[in-house]
């Protein structure tokens, strides 16, 4: 199955940077989310790709093939838009044997195509049934059929879950990660929704003003962030703090942070170094006694499987996200506070607020 390299791709719309010099590699089979806030240039990127737009600079290749001056039909390629765009006037069967039937095969085989496809995807359908008589989900099902039996064998989508109900869009994404993997397809997906991205990727690219922030598993994206942007963005919150080394030691340095305890982080860095100092809120342990900061209880909010706990430490606000609600964590309480985990960056030259800032 064919990889996907993009080579230092920029793109500009007027005065508007949408990508600045952005490479990348999808291996053979491998699925690929695409991930950023808006205006990151995820969309554009996509479009480079098909061949719906062309870079300022830069190239694309699929398997070892340069396509920027191919068209979209010969790229090899199927794309599966968040607008499910099946053809209304035809039946469902006929939607799905279109690619065939129109690279010149005849129905016989075309058929057959259908079948195999329609058979490994576990379709239930009524084949005479048409579009608008089928859910959203359903709908999404059969035009990725279509994609495959046209012979694609790298699939992009954009938002492809985007309008289908999201229950039903978790089932069907786990079915068709099942399915793409089986056929040993090639996806590129472009999606603004986090969990739906972690939880079918084997790698995330995380776009922002048109750049790579980091490309990794999402596991190195939790574990190992590159930027303070990267703990921001993953779950919407972090805390950050200014601080100074404070002392290294076999790659862990301890942090001044203002709060009276030194903290601990990994990384080299110089004594008396500014850095940024991350924790994210599921990393901010309370406890009704014991070590650690003393901090004041502002709010607490349930958010479902957790709850959301705002927290006063000195001039510091913090928030925490804890699993069960302990009889000392009320609004007005003093808590202690420890920090399992904290992530130590370069204090950036544009400063904190510019550096985690999403626009």
């Amino acid at each position: 199955m064919p990889s996907v390299k993009v080579v230092n791709v920029s793109k500009r719309y007027g005065p508007i940077i949408a990508l600045d010099n952005v490479s990348f590699n999808v291996k053979d089979g491998e699925y690929v989310c695409i991930i950023g806030p808006s205006g990151s240039g995820k969309s554009t990127l996509l479009k480079i790709i098909t061949g719906i737009r062309k870079p300022d600079k830069g190239e694309i290749y699929i398997g070892d093939t340069l396509v920027n001056d191919l068209p979209i039909e010969e790229r090899g390629i199927g794309i599966v838009m968040q607008d499910i765009l099946l053809f209304p006037h035809m039946t469902l069967w006929d939607n799905i044997i279109y690619g065939p039937l129109n690279k010149g095969l005849g129905y016989v085989q075309a058929s057959l195509i259908g079948k195999e496809v329609v058979g490994f995807m576990k379709l239930t359908i009524r084949a005479r049934a048409f579009p608008h008589e089928l859910s959203r989900g359903d709908q999404q099902k059969v035009a990725i059929a279509r994609a495959v039996t046209a012979g694609a064998r790298v699939l992009l989508l954009d938002e492809p879950f985007a309008s289908i109900d999201p229950e039903a869009a978790k089932r069907i994404r786990f079915e068709l990660k099942r399915f793409f993997k089986d056929l040993g397809l090639t996806i590129i997906h472009v999606t603004h929704n986090q969990e739906e991205a972690l939880s079918v990727a084997d790698r995330i690219l995380i776009l922002r003003r048109g750049r790579v922030e980091q490309f990794g598993t999402p596991l190195e994206l939790f574990t190992k962030p590159k930027t303070p942007f990267i703990v921001r963005f993953l779950g919407g919150e972090a805390n950050f703090f200014e601080g100074y080394v404070v002392s290294n030691n076999d790659g862990y340095v301890n942090v001044d942070i203002g709060l009276g305890k030194l903290v601990r982080g990994e990384g080299v860095f110089n004594k008396g170094e500014k850095v940024i100092y991350a924790v994210r809120p599921e990393h901010v342990l309370i406890s009704c006694e014991g070590e650690g900061f003393e901090a004041k209880v502002t709010d607490i909010f349930l958010m479902g499987f957790y709850y959301r706990v705002l927290l006063e430490v000195d001039d510091f606000n913090l928030v925490a996200r804890v699993q069960r609600k302990m009889s000392c964590l009320k609004k007005g309480a003093r808590v202690n506070v420890v920090f399992k985990k904290g992530f130590v960056f370069p204090y950036p030259e544009e400063g904190l607020d510019e550096a985690i800032r999403y626009e």
